[in-house]
């Protein structure tokens, strides 16, 4: 009875040490929860921050052509510190993945963010304060296709066209586009729309939709572009050309502008898949029905322009849409192939320094153009049995009496800057660079 009783009295401590080593445990599990939680929770607020920055910095580098280091850290600042609440730790313009990264473009805006928040747990072990850091990278690529007309615009030589607030200038074809927050104003202020039409979804009415075409045309004529259902080619001489079979492209020639407003359907319509191109299937890629994939560095075959009356029909449908125009800035009489001569030239000028070139041999696939771009495009109007009446094919006319005179079906706008469209596509491959990115993370 002794020894059972000696026995438990030894027992009674026995617990304190497993309470001990138990409370150790449910504190250490607790710092782990709160302390562990809050580090992954700054490393993620952190993380955002330093997205939101590289993105808001590259932003402004794509956008805008004059854009300051001052103007880029501004964007950066604000959406890392003021609208994320992180601390920005540094940040810097690189190009060190350009020509690495597909169709990178101008450089990546790279930045590192910081967020900082009181500990809880792990003040007993002088930790006062939990750190995360984080960074992101952003670059400008180029924009691909979305709605894609299945007819293409010569790439020439840029021209000089001079210095304008209203307008981005490519620095590979020779194209001037409206500036996004220019035509902003026109829809707006001077017609009175409430959203600007660029935008997706968006269309004027009738009264809206002719303010912005006189408005346009009367203030800056030499900017609208007019496609012509023609398969006459643009004379690389106006003082000596032949009036029927060739035509005035520089609708303002003399006048200083010294670029091309007017093209021809050139050899016809562009065969955007592998396949046959009856006119159900032109109609629908107008329509954005089953579009195929496209990219810059593409060669694609010519169809005959035999279709004209029920394709215009539908490009009425897509009369102040922002659609896509190939661009190209080569053909060849045959298939070509990679080694060829004629493949050869169409590189020389704009390399495909990422090999991604390639062949769609679409019916009939005779002549091919070589598309090193996808220009946006904002139609205007559009002519069918010459009606109704089109500005600027009304000027082209008055150059070209004898090459239009018997032309029924045109359409025409003006090539738009589209760096705040919604929903941009997936980044084109290499090609002509047209001056118009989109910011996307790179790292």
């Amino acid at each position: 009875m002794k020894n059972f009783l000696k026995h438990h009295k030894l027992e009674k401590a026995q617990i304190i040490p497993v309470v001990v080593f138990a409370m150790l445990a449910l504190i250490g599990m607790a710092a782990l929860l709160l302390d562990g939680g809050n580090i992954m929770l700054n490393r993620r607020e952190a993380q955002n921050a330093a997205d939101a920055g590289a993105l808001a910095g590259a932003r402004v580098m794509c956008r805008d052509d004059d854009a300051t280091q001052a103007d880029i850290f501004n964007a950066v600042y604000q959406y890392t510190t003021v609208e994320n609440n992180a601390t920005l730790v540094s940040w810097e313009i690189t190009d060190e993945n350009v020509g690495l990264v597909n169709d990178l473009r101008l450089g990546e805006v790279l930045v590192t963010a910081e967020i900082q928040n009181d500990s809880f747990f792990a003040r007993i072990f002088n930790q006062d304060t939990l750190t995360a850091q984080a960074s992101a990278g952003a670059g400008c690529f180029t924009y691909g296709p979305e709605v894609v007309l299945p007819i293409a615009y010569p790439c020439y030589t840029p021209l000089y066209f001079g210095e304008s607030e209203y307008y981005i200038k490519s620095e590979d074809c020779d194209y001037a586009m409206l500036d996004w927050d220019y035509f902003d104003s026109v829809a707006r202020d001077t017609c009175g729309m409430a959203y600007n039409p660029l935008l997706e979804g968006v269309k004027p009415t009738e009264t809206e939709a002719e303010c912005i075409r006189t408005y346009l045309y009367q203030h800056h004529p030499d900017m609208i572009y007019v496609v012509v259902n023609e398969e006459k080619m643009c004379a690389k001489d106006p003082e000596n050309y032949d009036p029927v079979n060739e035509l005035i492209c520089d609708q303002f020639v003399g006048g200083g502008e010294g670029h091309y407003q007017l093209a021809s359907s050139s050899r016809g319509w562009l065969n955007l898949d592998v396949g046959s191109a009856g006119t159900s299937v032109l109609r629908n890629w107008i329509m954005a029905v089953n579009n195929p994939t496209l990219h810059s560095h593409m060669w694609l075959s010519f169809i005959g322009g035999t279709r004209a009356e029920p394709v215009f029909t539908d490009l009425e449908k897509r009369l102040f849409d922002v659609v896509y125009i190939p661009v190209f800035n080569h053909v060849c009489d045959h298939e070509p192939v990679d080694g060829d001569i004629c493949y050869q030239e169409a590189h020389a000028e704009i390399p495909d320094s990422e090999g991604v070139c390639e062949v769609i041999a679409g019916s009939p696939g005779n002549d091919f153009g070589h598309v090193v771009a996808f220009a946006p495009y904002f139609t205007t109007c559009v002519r069918q049995k010459g009606e109704p009446q089109c500005d600027g094919f009304d000027r082209a006319l008055e150059l070209n009496p004898l090459a239009l005179d018997k032309t029924e079906y045109s359409f025409e706008g003006y090539f738009v800057a589209p760096q705040y469209l919604e929903n941009p596509e997936d980044v084109s491959l290499g090609g002509a660079d047209l001056g118009l990115y989109t910011a996307s993370l790179t790292r």
